[in-house]
């Protein structure tokens, strides 16, 4: 991840400026100095910081093969955290359709698909899975 500016980037890098340009070397290279300490600083906190993936999960299963409550316990073991979960009953099909809004952590801020949809993708009874990644956002 790179570090990304800022509203006051611009107008510290404009009194920097102007200082260096006006004259003041002293007064312009403690204000380059400082700035360098406070970047360089701000890149290890950002660093810290643990990032998410978001994502929708689509699970259609034939029968009564896995409950809203097993697939929350899955997916809560694989670190991922559900924001919401609908369900929705095909009685004529006899099948459930469960749709999922979730999270969960990534140190790299890639969109990878994790691997708990292979063991997903493994299910009795799975008609469909479906996947669709909503992209990245600070803890």
């Amino acid at each position: 991840m790179q570090c990304q500016g800022t509203k006051l980037s611009r107008p510290y890098q404009a009194t920097v400026g102007l200082c260096l340009g006006g004259g003041q070397l002293i007064l312009g290279s403690v204000s380059t100095a400082l700035g360098f300490m406070v970047l360089y600083g701000m890149r290890r906190f950002e660093r810290s910081i643990e990032h998410y993936q978001l994502a929708d999960l689509s699970l259609t299963i034939a029968g009564n093969q896995l409950s809203p409550r097993d697939l929350r316990a899955r997916l809560e073991q694989a670190r991922f955290r559900i924001k919401s979960i609908s369900v929705l009953h095909d009685l004529s099909e006899q099948c459930k359709t469960y749709d999922c809004r979730a999270r969960w952590p990534s140190s790299n801020g890639n969109a990878d698909i994790p691997e708990v949809l292979a063991e997903l993708e493994r299910l009795p009874g799975l008609v469909r899975l479906d996947w669709k990644s909503a992209g990245t956002v600070p803890n």
